[in-house]
C-alpha cells in the first residue's frame, strides 16, 4: 500500500500479476513494488472496442463474436491492400502524367539548369495566379537556393503545389522525387 501511495497509482492487471509472481517467489520488496507500479500503463487510446450490439447489425445472427472479429480483420486487411494498390496506381499515373505533358517554364535542358548558382528544380501546379504563372499552369523551374525558398513560401500560401523536386549540382539532376510532403528543406 505504501508503494501505491508513494506512486499515486494502482496496478493494472498485468502489473498485479507480476507483483503476485514476485510475492510467490519471495522476491518482493518495496523498491520492486514502486518500480512495477510506477511503470507507464498502456493507454486506453491504444485500444478500440465495440459493443456487441453495435456490431450485431452488420453480421448474420449465426456469427459468434470470434467469427465477427476474424471477418473484421479480413476486411481491414483487404482494405489496406486496396489502399496500397491505389497509392501505387496514383504514383505511377502521376509519373506518366508529368512526363507526358509539356510543362511551361524552363525546358529540361534550359540554360538556367547549368548556371553556377542553380541548386534546385521543381515541377508544380499553379493553384492561383502569382509570380510563377496563371491558375492551372503546370510549370518546371530551376532555382538558386534563395529562389527555391521563395517557392516554398509560395506553396505555404497555397499559390503553387510542388509535385516533383530535385537537387541540381553542376547541371546534374539528383534525387528526382515525387513530392510527398508539403514543405522541403
Amino acid at each position: 500500500m505504501d508503494a501505491m501511495d508513494s506512486e499515486q497509482a494502482t496496478p493494472s492487471l498485468t502489473q498485479a500479476q507480476r507483483l503476485k509472481k514476485f510475492i510467490q517467489e519471495w522476491h518482493l520488496s518495496i523498491d520492486v513494488m514502486r518500480a512495477i507500479i510506477g511503470e507507464e500503463k498502456k493507454s486506453n487510446l491504444d485500444r478500440v472496442t465495440f459493443t456487441f450490439d453495435t456490431l450485431r447489425k452488420y453480421f448474420p445472427r449465426s456469427y459468434t463474436p470470434q467469427r465477427m472479429q476474424e471477418t473484421i480483420i479480413k476486411l481491414l486487411e483487404a482494405w489496406q491492400k486496396k489502399l496500397q494498390r491505389d497509392q501505387e496506381r496514383l504514383k505511377e499515373q502521376s509519373m506518366r502524367d508529368i512526363s507526358a505533358r509539356e510543362l511551361k517554364g524552363h525546358n529540361i535542358l534550359a540554360v538556367e539548369r547549368f548556371q553556377d548558382n542553380t541548386r534546385r528544380m521543381i515541377e508544380f501546379s499553379v493553384l492561383r495566379s502569382c509570380a510563377y504563372g496563371s491558375l492551372g499552369d503546370e510549370m518546371r523551374l530551376f532555382f538558386t537556393e534563395d529562389g527555391y525558398q521563395a517557392a516554398l513560401l509560395s506553396q505555404q500560401r497555397w499559390e503553387i503545389k510542388i509535385k516533383r523536386y530535385a537537387r541540381i549540382i553542376e547541371g546534374h539532376i539528383l534525387n528526382f522525387k515525387l513530392d510527398k510532403r508539403r514543405h522541403h528543406s
